[in-house]
């Protein structure tokens, strides 16, 4: 096991490291199989596999890459390099499969995973995602991007993933108009959606071309990658209303997407509290002196840490649950002499809650790296002071 060392002038590794190290192998060998002749990765969407529901396809490539990034960030060997080449390999996504959030979402995961790990780069895909992404932009309901599900909608995760990768790509290779997109996409977000410093799901587009009905649902997705790109924006461009904007929605997450423990919770399905830790370790970062810089870090790590304390063991190392407030129950584990087995399946056996736990311990070994400290500060309430987006 690798990682820095504690600064304590012993040898033992750093405690967000190793503990990252551990999720690391657990997830991949349990849902990831490699095929003998091509090498390629294929991901398990539950663990253990039933033999009543067929292997499909995975939404949850990308947030897998992001994680093998991450760890190859924490730590890079031979072996996580490969392991990043046969995911890569393994993609058989085409743009015309998907919706735009999911789109956007692997091709940030791609860029981020060539840029920043130089793993093999996809360019006929990225080509064609970027392609419909930046086609993806209309007047309609005042701008923003389509979301192609349902028609004639546009959703936060669509247009905040494009947001954050516009933004990446207006400093790394991207079209010059790149970082226009994602100013404009930004800034529609925050107009159309936001509700009490949170933008919600999406909206539908009126008969009319104008703004419809809002689902007023928060989207956590949406949020992390708003959060994500304000964060960005703020570090590439410089300008001043930037900042003030990512420590907005830090205060709002922890406000209201956060217990009184600072512990996110759950709000929606599939690896989204995994997504919105990532990107408030990156709004920590991006924020520095600023009190939510604080409060984001300290959501960060109260979040693993709950994740990390609630984990169930299984074959190969720890599982984690749904909800990182209560204590996850192994798929494998038999019911106690006496007692009900649980009715319907157990989430602690999906990919995509697996990969939220293994993402949460990363973003926590980001900010250890960095030197932010994984205990709580005394002032709990100090960072979060009103603030306007």
């Amino acid at each position: 096991m690798s990682g820095r060392r504690s600064g304590r002038g012993d040898d033992r590794p750093e405690l967000w490291a190793a503990r990252a190290a551990v999720a690391e192998r657990a997830v991949c060998a349990r849902q990831l199989r490699r095929g003998l002749l091509t090498g390629r990765l294929r991901e398990l969407d539950v663990w253990p596999a039933s033999r009543l529901r067929p292997p499909r396809r995975s939404p949850w490539r990308a947030t897998l890459l992001d994680c093998a990034v991450d760890a190859w960030l924490r730590a890079p060997t031979a072996d996580r390099q490969a392991r990043l080449t046969g995911l890569i390999r393994g993609l058989r996504a085409r743009p015309k499969q998907l919706g735009n959030a999911e789109l956007a979402a692997l091709a940030l995961a791609l860029h981020r995973a060539h840029s920043r790990a130089a793993a093999p780069a996809r360019p006929a895909l990225a080509r064609l995602a970027l392609r419909r992404l930046r086609e993806s932009w209309s007047d309609h309901a005042g701008g923003g991007l389509w979301s192609d599900e349902p028609a004639g909608r546009k959703g936060a995760p669509a247009n905040g993933a494009a947001a954050l990768l516009f933004a990446q790509l207006a400093t790394e290779g991207g079209e010059k108009a790149d970082l226009h997109r994602a100013r404009s996409t930004v800034d529609w977000m925050r107009q159309h959606l936001l509700d009490d410093g949170l933008v919600v799901t999406g909206l539908s587009v009126a008969p009319d071309g104008g703004p419809g009905a809002l689902d007023r649902a928060i989207s956590v997705t949406g949020n992390a990658y708003l959060l994500g790109a304000c964060a960005r924006l703020a570090v590439s461009t410089g300008e001043r209303g930037w900042p003030e904007a990512a420590a907005g929605v830090v205060t709002a997450v922890a406000d209201r997407l956060a217990d009184a423990d600072d512990v996110l919770r759950g709000h929606e399905p599939g690896p989204a509290l995994g997504i919105l830790s990532r990107n408030l370790a990156s709004a920590a970062l991006a924020l520095r002196d600023d009190p939510a810089a604080v409060l984001a870090a300290r959501v960060v790590f109260a979040s693993a840490e709950a994740a990390w304390r609630n984990r169930a063991v299984a074959r190969g190392g720890p599982l984690f649950g749904p909800e990182w407030t209560v204590p996850a129950i192994s798929p494998t584990e038999r019911p106690v002499a006496g007692e009900a087995p649980a009715p319907g399946p157990r989430a602690e056996r999906e990919l995509s809650v697996q990969l939220a736990g293994w993402l949460a311990l990363e973003s926590a070994a980001l900010l250890e790296r960095a030197g932010h400290k994984g205990k709580h500060s005394d002032d709990r309430g100090s960072a979060r002071r009103p603030r306007t987006l």
